[in-house]
């Protein structure tokens, strides 16, 4: 009901309703912002069998860039939304190297809510806090999830080592690390770590988001000033060693 009436606010307000991407407009959209992704991790991953780690992999656009210049690369892929999910797996699907898994990522094995957004396919998020920051100018649908830990999925499939992870979990970032740290602690070399992070003033519990960046410090990573994020912020967690050249 809420939603219902901050829509004809809006409307009563003479903001227009935002229309839904096609799947390719939404592809072309976020072309350049994926080409910087991949620029990112290009360094970290060898010439021959990389291991790839994609949290909130969407319709799998970032591994699909990767592949186009590792080839081999083995990569696991996570994306929670039934429906974006087959999308990502039919991208896939002649490739026996890629696996994707419908789950998302976390702290604990659980069941939660995902709200999907109507007119942004890469903004689903499972953080309440966050999707009530844009709920006036979005349309969200809601469903239930499953998600798992990392570090018990890797044990499970007998993964050993990753040399980059790209995670973009809208909000829920942070309790992907954290389920991370008994693998990426086990890694030798450290894999290169991409993770969308938000400020203090906008992130709903801070002080464990700040806790997880610690911890990768303490394992050995540079250290970041998170002083200086912007609003919404993709770190680059950078291990000491297995670092590229510069």
């Amino acid at each position: 009901m809420l939603r219902q009436v901050k829509t004809l606010l809006q409307r009563l307000r003479g903001r227009p309703m935002h229309k839904a991407p096609s799947h390719a407009e939404w592809e072309r959209k976020h072309q350049q912002k994926v080409a910087e992704d991949v620029a990112q991790a290009l360094p970290y991953l060898p010439e021959e069998k990389p291991v790839l780690i994609d949290v909130g992999a969407n319709y799998g656009l970032f591994t699909a860039a990767i592949l186009r210049s590792r080839p081999d690369a083995r990569a696991f892929l996570f994306e929670p939304v039934p429906e974006v999910f087959e999308k990502c797996r039919e991208r896939f699907k002649d490739n026996p190297n890629v696996t994707v898994e419908n789950f998302g990522l976390g702290d604990v094995q659980e069941r939660v809510t995902i709200w999907k957004s109507q007119q942004n396919p890469g903004g689903n998020s499972m953080v309440r806090k966050l999707v009530d920051v844009v709920d006036a100018y979005t349309d969200f649908e809601t469903e239930e999830v499953e998600v798992r830990v990392f570090s018990d999925y890797a044990r499970e499939k007998g993964l050993e080592q990753a040399h980059f992870v790209k995670i973009d979990a809208e909000g829920y970032d942070y309790k992907v690390l954290w389920g991370m740290l008994p693998f990426l602690t086990a890694c030798n070399p450290r894999p290169g770590v991409l993770a969308e992070l938000l400020e203090k003033g906008l992130h709903h519990d801070w002080e464990r988001q700040e806790g997880a960046c610690r911890a990768l410090f303490d394992l050995g990573y540079e250290e970041v000033d998170l002083k200086c994020m912007a609003r919404i912020d993709d770190i680059l967690f950078v291990p000491t060693s297995g670092a590229p050249a510069s």
